[in-house]
């Protein structure tokens, strides 16, 4: 049987060896054309993947520069009529210019307001208010009118002595949003991108076409006049091929090259770039490819290193494999060592552990306990009445009793417990990490369980209790056989006390000394 096996291993690998040597063969060939096919597609994913993070950034903040517009426009009508209220309800005149005063000043949009006082008794003259002065001047009724018109929000106001012009030019609503806007893409993080922006002066190109108006990473060069000559760092001209797509579309996805502002190394970025016409913006962002490329760079890496080794493993299977059969018959020997092993470890009936495993596993928990001073309970276990359980129903049935209890006694435990068979109808268990505060409960639970078995036999209905006494490790106990001298003891007297209970023999201890 041995030698049939044997050789049944030996036919096994050579087919394996074989099989290796063929797909070994077959995967060099074809792991070039799959690693190229790979890139290509994890490449495409990843670059349309950033187009479209990088736009969705880009058209986000154009939806915020439109809604800060009309929420600034808002918020200055709503100062306009402010002013007007308190125009009307405020006789006093110097009291007025100083609540004036105080809401062009202490308010953020009051720098935005200009209000113009018409001397309504004198020609040519007024007093103009801003958020920091109040001050008299020559002005004609055609010059306000003029002035009015130019306005973008405008109300007038007549009492007895003026007529109050207040007034918001579309160059003060400008300026305010672009200070909002300013402050957002500054201190806003977009997470490994960031957001700048040129201000055109001339769609056709050259010197100073554009002003780099916001760039956070090179901020000291914000205000400077751009060149569509400008070179990249490899000869190209960005500015004038973005300034080519924006005349064209409205927007442009391109490359170009930069130096890394730590390391000075040359790296190329992918950009996107859109017009905001109304202020004459182009919105930009980018990410190097690097970045972008990152995991499917990756990606390619690991496919090279996995296809190497496993090229490596295949050409070395022949070694393994031979080395394998070596190893399988020293094993198929240290499993039947280990087989004979777990048959003489286990009690073949119950599936409980022997007496001779129990007495190793009882040895090494006493020694942890002296060493680390563990904590354990132990316990013995035994079936009320088995013996006429025999002579009634029978050993078959006896049998049946041993197996049903072992398993509701085990469902009752721990993976980590230990139930013994120690002979005939009595067990030992060791349960560790138990102190004696836990134990009662313990044997409780395991009472009820046994309670609840009851089993069917062609001479009727058989139910069985159990006895149970308890204990630990003392510290005098010199082994643990003196352990089980005291549990022998406390089951002895659950015994006494009637079956179907458990003792624990600090408990007997007790009632001794009482008595």
């Amino acid at each position: 049987m041995e030698k049939y096996y044997q050789n049944h291993i030996r036919m096994l690998f050579a087919i394996l060896i074989l099989f290796g040597v063929l797909i070994t063969s077959l995967f060099l060939f074809f792991t070039d054309k799959i690693i190229n096919y790979n890139s290509e597609i994890v490449h495409s994913m990843e670059m349309e993947d950033s187009r479209e993070e990088m736009r969705r950034l880009v058209d986000n903040l154009i939806v915020r520069i439109e809604d800060t517009r009309k929420k600034t426009r808002d918020e200055g009508e709503d100062m306009i009529s402010f002013i007007e209220e308190a125009i009307r309800r405020t006789e006093n005149k110097e009291k007025l210019y100083t609540v004036i005063q105080s809401y062009l000043k202490e308010l953020k949009i009051g720098r935005m307001v200009e209000i113009i006082a018409i001397d309504k008794n004198r020609d040519n003259y007024g007093i103009k208010f801003d958020r920091n002065n109040r001050i008299a001047l020559e002005i004609t009724k055609e010059e306000v009118h003029d002035r009015i018109h130019s306005m973008a929000l405008y109300k007038s106001v007549e009492t007895e002595e003026y007529i109050y012009h207040i007034m918001i030019s579309e160059e003060k609503i400008n300026e305010y949003v672009k200070d909002i806007i300013y402050d957002e893409v500054h201190h806003t993080i977009y997470g490994n991108q960031y957001i700048w922006i040129n201000e055109v002066i001339n769609y056709e190109g050259g010197d100073g076409y554009a002003i780099r108006l916001i760039h956070p990473n090179l901020k000291k060069s914000e205000g400077e006049f751009l060149s569509t000559d400008m070179q990249d760092a490899v000869g190209n001209y960005p500015y004038q091929k973005e300034l080519e797509g924006i005349n064209l579309k409205g927007e442009i996805f391109h490359t170009y090259y930069f130096k890394n502002l730590i390391n000075d190394n040359v790296a190329e970025k992918l950009s996107y770039a859109k017009l905001y016409e109304p202020y004459d913006w182009i919105i930009a962002t980018g990410e190097p490819l690097e970045d972008i490329l990152g995991a499917a760079n990756g990606l390619d890496r690991a496919t090279e290193d996995t296809a190497k080794k496993l090229i490596i493993v295949f050409l070395g299977i022949e070694l393994i494999l031979l080395i394998g059969i070596i190893y399988l018959q020293k094993k198929y020997q240290s499993n039947i060592s280990v087989f004979i092993k777990q048959e003489t470890e286990i009690d073949g009936l119950t599936g409980a552990f022997s007496r001779k495993s129990g007495e190793k596993i009882l040895q090494n928990a006493f020694e942890k306990y002296r060493t680390q001073q563990s904590t354990y309970m132990v316990a013995v276990i035994d079936i009320d009445h088995f013996k006429s359980v025999n002579d009634t129903y029978g050993h078959t049935v006896g049998d049946q009793v041993l197996r049903q209890m072992v398993y509701k006694i085990k469902g009752c435990i721990r993976e980590t417990d230990y139930l013994i068979r120690w002979g005939g109808d009595e067990f030992i268990l060791l349960c560790s990490g138990v102190d004696s505060p836990l134990q009662r409960g313990i044997a409780n639970k395991i009472l009820e369980c046994a309670r609840k078995l009851n089993i069917n036999t062609p001479q009727g209905l058989v139910h069985t209790t159990l006895s149970i006494g308890y204990s630990s490790f003392f510290i005098e106990d010199n082994n643990y056989q003196k352990t089980l001298e005291r549990i022998d003891k406390a089951l002895y007297f659950s015994k006494e006390k009637g079956r179907n209970c458990c003792s624990d023999y600090a408990e007997l201890v007790y009632r001794k000394e009482k008595e």
